[in-house]
């Protein structure tokens, strides 16, 4: 497992499933498992990962990474045992519409990924318009924060939360 830094700089952090535990022990309420590399290299997600991480904690689990279709969302919540999945950078409406209906709005969050992204018109319109689609959560990813440890940006997170109804994630600078 690796931690990023700013989406591109990586430090190691260990196994996946024990960093999981770890999670669960310092009393987190939700392990988000993120691969963002399997969208890069247009890889399909890492079923035997997620079934890992999620057999070995007690905890719901959201992952996100290489995944564009309703059936390997069916198989990352049906055979691997995550509760969400999580669908970033330019993600597709249609496939937003389509899991929703699917599995229910609950198991569908959208990343805004806010940075220099050619795929984000702006954070606000950008949530909104994942929300319509049946999105049930924001992941709010702050890009130029990311791993800095410089704290949150606040501003932007204020912004969101005064025009989403959905539950988000803020996520960027938690130091």
């Amino acid at each position: 497992m690796v931690h990023r830094v700013g989406f591109k700089t990586e430090r190691t952090r260990g196994s996946p499933v024990a960093q999981a535990g770890v999670h669960a022990s310092r009393s987190s309420d939700e392990i988000l498992l993120l691969d963002v590399t399997a969208t890069e290299q247009g890889r399909e997600p890492d079923y035997q990962l997620i079934a890992d991480v999620v057999g070995n904690t007690f905890l719901p689990v959201a992952y996100g990474g290489g995944v564009r279709t309703v059936e390997q969302a069916r198989r990352i919540i049906g055979e691997c045992g995550a509760d969400k999945v999580v669908l970033g950078v330019g993600a597709h409406r249609d496939l937003i519409t389509a899991l929703a209906r699917t599995f229910g709005a609950q198991a569908v969050v959208a990343s805004v990924d806010v940075g220099p992204d050619p795929f984000v018109r702006t954070p606000i319109e950008t949530a909104l318009t994942y929300q319509a689609c049946g999105a049930g959560e924001i992941l709010l990813q702050s890009i130029d924060r990311d791993g800095t440890l410089s704290g949150y940006d606040l501003g932007l997170i204020g912004a969101v939360s005064k025009v989403v109804s959905v539950p988000f994630i803020a996520s960027g600078g938690c130091g």
